[in-house]
């Protein structure tokens, strides 16, 4: 599989570039709900959204999100694209949602949060026929990013028992009776939203349809998560050594200190080795069959989360007290690179989840 960028694809590149460059006032520091909506129709006008609600298979496999996601990240954008666009956008296109809910959020129109995890908590939501034609919802849906600016919900919830059970991706409004929403700032700045469903009732036109593998649904997602991390990455090794040919002490530059060399060499080991394992991982999604690619994937993910950690630490650490406040961009890496790692669930459920695969 060739990894180099078409024309087409380094155009996109430099066009996500430019955009977080012009607008970085409004990219950078805690998000608001406007902005959020201002970059989402942004997105959606400069095409950005559009291949994420697609169906990806074998050497067709696009691009064009990942790309978009480790801009973002080398940019620091606080925008919830790979919950509200890939997550989103891939349980969407495997359910074959209708075209017009489709072009809307492709557009930028429309906002749809959903969420992940893989761990303990896993699927909370349960979902029983109530009456014709209708379905009652219960349970919490936790950590929807971007979800105070959402119009909808996408909810995955258990339907059906035993061997029947099955799970199903209903589309609820924000301000469907009986739900209770709970919206906060995460630790790098973000929107969430936490969900309580307390029998909230759907017609059956909510039902986008249903699905037997929701784990094989988020691997994109884990992937453009891990790709955001590496443009992380590259921001911070690139930062650290400006700092360190610049700042000065005891009459000499930083960078004039061994041990800081050999720092900044780890960093870079680190950032080009979670890279090619990031490329492997796309390669797992576009050749492997289905059942080889959660074992890639997830360690692919595992892998560039830890890497991330060991860079915006060492960056932090090599910045001193600069790195400790709130406004310097390192500070603001390195809370986006725990996020990163946690919005999925734990990393040692994901570490277990790869054990047993092997």
């Amino acid at each position: 599989m060739d990894f180099s960028y078409s024309a087409s694809e380094l155009m996109l590149k430099e066009t996500v570039r430019r955009y977080c460059r012009e607008n970085s006032a409004r990219c950078h520091g805690q998000a608001s709900q406007s902005d959020t909506l201002l970059r989402w129709a942004a997105m959606g006008e400069l095409g950005w959204l559009q291949p994420c609600f697609e169906k990806q298979s074998g050497e067709e496999f696009s691009l064009s999100p990942l790309i978009i996601a480790e801009e973002l990240g080398r940019a620091l954008v606080l925008a919830p694209y790979w919950s509200c666009a890939v997550l989103a956008g891939s349980m969407l296109a495997s359910c074959d949602a209708n075209t017009s809910l489709i072009s809307d959020l492709s557009g930028g129109r429309r906002l749809v949060a959903t969420s992940f995890r893989n761990d303990s908590e896993g699927v909370l939501t349960t979902a029983t026929i109530a009456g014709s034609r209708k379905y009652r919802l219960n349970g919490r849906q936790l950590l929807l990013v971007g979800g105070p600016t959402a119009d909808a919900f996408l909810i995955p919830a258990r339907l059906g028992c035993g061997r029947d059970e099955t799970f199903a991706l209903f589309l609820v409004d924000s301000r469907a009776n009986r739900l209770k929403t709970f919206h906060y700032v995460t630790v790098d700045g973000g929107l969430a939203s936490d969900l309580v469903l307390d029998d909230v009732e759907l017609s059956e036109d909510a039902m986008i349809g249903r699905c037997d593998d929701l784990n094989g649904l988020c691997h994109i997602a884990f992937i453009a998560l891990s790709a955001e991390l590496v443009g992380i990455m590259d921001n911070v090794v690139s930062t650290c050594r400006e700092h360190l040919l610049v700042r000065r002490q005891y009459g000499s530059p930083l960078s004039s200190y061994q041990a800081l060399q050999h720092r900044m060499a780890e960093m870079f080991v680190e950032l080009e080795l979670s890279r090619s394992i990031l490329y492997s991982a796309i390669r797992s999604l576009a050749l492997m069959r289905a059942e080889e690619r959660k074992p890639a994937v997830y360690s692919a993910y595992y892998h560039i989360c830890k890497s991330g950690d060991f860079v915006c630490r060492n960056g932090v650490q090599l910045h001193g007290a600069m790195g400790m406040t709130e406004d310097y961009i390192i500070g603001r890496c390195f809370k986006r690179s725990i996020m990163i790692s946690r919005c999925m669930g734990s990393l040692d459920k994901i570490l277990d989840d790869i054990t047993s695969s092997i």
